[in-house]
């Protein structure tokens, strides 16, 4: 019951203090990684993290008991005044032990990354028309990162994606995975730090061929939400001729974006 109720208790109870640390430290340990896996986690794979801390949960109380009781039974007497005392430390050890894996769920929903904020163009002469109802936009409905689409009078449509980072992400990996990523996807890269002020992050210009074998160029300016840890991406998609002018377009729509307070799109279907 001990070693049930509080990492180590069993041990201790056993006459092994040193032991008892070890378990209480080893469990801590599984505790911290159990929460760092499941905040970390992308939003399909949680379950999986959980259940990954469920198997180690079982399995570490399930070893310290057995360890306790064979402890127990060679180097312990029993003594009832001893146990009686003990009894108590069970009841406490089990309550704070489901204080802590109970609480383990809301602290995982309040520090797992979400998008804080989105952009948004002000200016009275703007001319870009934005649109976050997913059932007007031809592509990236069913998209969850996407977060709205801006449509320019000559035609040009950018949309914006956002990606809440992790506590150990950082703006380089996210460049780094994304040079890979592009990369290996066709033969002409241009990447660089050329972003409106004030903000942070790159462009990348990527030149290829579509499924009919026409040249197209992908223009995408990725900015980093510094102060809410977030990633932001705008991109398009043109034909490889449109590629400068999209691009100067897309400069001067984020020469006018400002931060705004998260705003998720209208997924289509919600108003049914």
């Amino acid at each position: 019951m001990l070693s049930l109720s509080f990492p180590g208790a069993g041990l201790l109870y056993a006459g092994h203090p040193f032991l008892a640390a070890m378990d209480f430290f080893g469990e801590a340990v599984l505790y911290a990684l159990f929460l760092l896996l499941a905040v970390e986690a992308e939003p399909g794979a949680v379950g999986v993290s959980i259940g990954l801390g469920a198997f180690f949960f079982v399995m570490t109380k399930m070893e310290s008991v057995h360890l306790s009781s064979i402890l127990v039974a060679r180097t312990k007497p029993e003594e009832p005044a001893t146990r009686s005392n003990y009894r108590k430390v069970v009841l406490v050890g089990g309550l704070a032990s489901l204080i802590l894996i109970g609480g383990a769920f809301p602290l995982i929903g309040a520090v797992r990354p979400v998008i804080d904020r989105d952009l948004d163009v002000a200016g009275a002469d703007n001319p870009w028309q934005v649109s976050r109802d997913t059932s007007e936009w031809d592509d990236f409905a069913d998209d969850p990162t996407a977060r709205s689409l801006w449509t320019h009078p000559n035609g040009l449509r950018v949309t914006l994606f956002a990606y809440p980072q992790g506590i150990l992400d950082s703006l380089g990996d996210f460049r780094d995975d994304y040079r890979r990523q592009m990369g290996g996807e066709g033969p002409t890269l241009t990447m660089d730090d050329d972003v409106p002020a004030p903000f942070e992050g790159f462009r990348c210009v990527s030149r290829r061929q579509d499924g009919a074998g026409n040249p197209i160029a992908l223009v995408h300016y990725i900015v980093m939400d510094r102060e809410h840890h977030d990633i932001h991406q705008l991109a398009s998609t043109v034909t490889d001729e449109d590629a400068e002018p999209a691009d100067a377009l897309m400069r001067e729509l984020l020469s006018r974006a400002r931060w705004i307070d998260a705003t998720p799109p209208v997924r289509g279907g919600a108003g049914d």
